[in-house]
C-alpha cells in the first residue's frame, strides 16, 4: 500500500517561482532560531499555507535568501517529514555585489520601531491567535492576553498538579486568608509560567 504525500499550499503569488533545493542560505547565524521556533513555523505554514514569499538575490548561479530563511528552515523541516513542497514564490532582489546584499539582509531585518504587547493586543482584537506561538524580542507574550487562560486552563488539565507542574504554594500571611488564591505553576511543556486559581 503505498504512502500518500502530504501537500503544502502556497498562499501567495509572485511573478517568480523557484524549487527549494534551488535556494541557498545567505543570512548563515546571523539571528538565532531553534529548533522549536522552526518547528512552530513549520505547524503554521501546514495550517495556513506558505503566505510570504522569500526575497532572492541571484549571484554566482545562486538564489541567496536576503529575506525568509526561517521560512527557508521550516519549509526543509516539512520535507524532512514527507511533504511535497512545490515551487517556492519569490521576490527577486537587485545587489551589485555581496557588500550590497549583505547591507540588504541587515535593511529587512533592522527593528525599526517596538511592537508593544499592548499594541498587539490591539491590533488582534477579534482574532483567533495563539499568542504563545509568537515570539518578539523584548516582549513578554505569555501572560495577560487574549485567549491566554483558555490556553492555560487546557494546558494545566492535562498534566497532574501533583508530579508535572512545578509551581510556587501561595503564602497566606496573619489574618484573613483572602477569598481567592492563586499559584504560579510552570508548564512542563513549553515554560511558559501562568497564574492558576486554586481558590
Amino acid at each position: 500500500m503505498a504512502t500518500q504525500q502530504k501537500q503544502l499550499t502556497i498562499a501567495c503569488h509572485t511573478h517568480d517561482t523557484l524549487e527549494l533545493s534551488e535556494l541557498t542560505p545567505f543570512q548563515n547565524r546571523l539571528k538565532n532560531r531553534s529548533s522549536r521556533q522552526i518547528k512552530q513555523l513549520a505547524d503554521t505554514i501546514v495550517e495556513h499555507g506558505f503566505t510570504c514569499p522569500l526575497f532572492v538575490w541571484q549571484s554566482e548561479g545562486e538564489n541567496k535568501i536576503i529575506d525568509g530563511n526561517s521560512r527557508y528552515l521550516a519549509l526543509q523541516n516539512l520535507a524532512t517529514s514527507g511533504f511535497v513542497i512545490p515551487a517556492i514564490p519569490v521576490v527577486l532582489i537587485d545587489a551589485v555585489d555581496e557588500q550590497e546584499a549583505k547591507r540588504k539582509v541587515l535593511e529587512v531585518h533592522n527593528l525599526n520601531g517596538v511592537i508593544t504587547k499592548d499594541a498587539l493586543i490591539e491590533y488582534g482584537k477579534g482574532l483567533d491567535i495563539d499568542y504563545t506561538a509568537i515570539t518578539i524580542p523584548g516582549c513578554d507574550m505569555q501572560l495577560d492576553l487574549p485567549n491566554f487562560n483558555d490556553v492555560a486552563n487546557n494546558t494545566v488539565s492535562q498534566v497532574s498538579a501533583s508530579t508535572d507542574i512545578q509551581g510556587t504554594a501561595p503564602t497566606i500571611t496573619s489574618g484573613t486568608p483572602p477569598a481567592t488564591i492563586y499559584r504560579t505553576v510552570m508548564c512542563p511543556h513549553c515554560d511558559t509560567s501562568m497564574q492558576i486559581r486554586i481558590k
